[in-house]
């Protein structure tokens, strides 16, 4: 703004008091309209967050408590990884719009690992292991000749049967 000129910020508007017999310029005229324009949209946002009525708190309450644990888990940390991330493009050098979305997915990323937790990933392991496995062996179940002998079947039945037992066991000791 130009040297002298006042700016009075009232709850209903923001009042430009140019200098004494001057004139704002074109480009300060401007930037006050932009300020301006951002305040009032400010306020208004505010105006409508505080009219939110109790009944539409309880529905969205309603349905987040019926979200799964990792999904709000994912949302905790998107919403604080998407908060260091705007900090950081803002302290930095690098654009704020690549930081968000950045600091997004990896705060949301690393909340869903923290809550499942180790165990979690042991079983999800094990039974990506155990699918692959069983859809091999009943691939070749279902290859088979129809004048295969009993014995190659039944071995082959074994194996399969083995193999959910297996997968049964681990993920009871994951859950556990």
């Amino acid at each position: 703004m130009a040297t002298n000129t006042t700016v009075k910020q009232s709850a209903a508007s923001v009042v430009i008091t140019p200098p004494a017999g001057g004139v704002l310029t074109p480009a300060t005229r401007k930037r006050v309209a932009t300020v301006s324009k951002n305040i009032t949209e400010i306020k208004d946002d505010a105006k409508r967050l505080a009219t939110v009525s109790r009944q539409e708190l309880e529905e969205v309450a309603e349905k987040y408590s019926r979200a799964p644990s990792s999904f709000l888990a994912a949302i905790a940390g998107g919403v604080l990884g998407s908060g260091g991330g705007i900090a950081l493009g803002t302290l930095g050098t690098t654009a704020v719009i690549v930081t968000g979305p950045l600091g997004l997915a990896l705060g949301a990323a690393i909340a869903v690992l923290a809550f499942r937790g180790r165990s979690y990933w042991r079983l999800e392991n094990a039974t990506q292991k155990a699918r692959g496995a069983m859809e091999l062996i009943r691939a070749q179940i279902d290859s088979l000749p129809s004048d295969a002998p009993d014995n190659v079947k039944v071995e082959l039945y074994e194996i399969y049967r083995s193999l959910a037992k297996d997968y049964a066991l681990v993920a009871h000791g994951a859950i556990v």
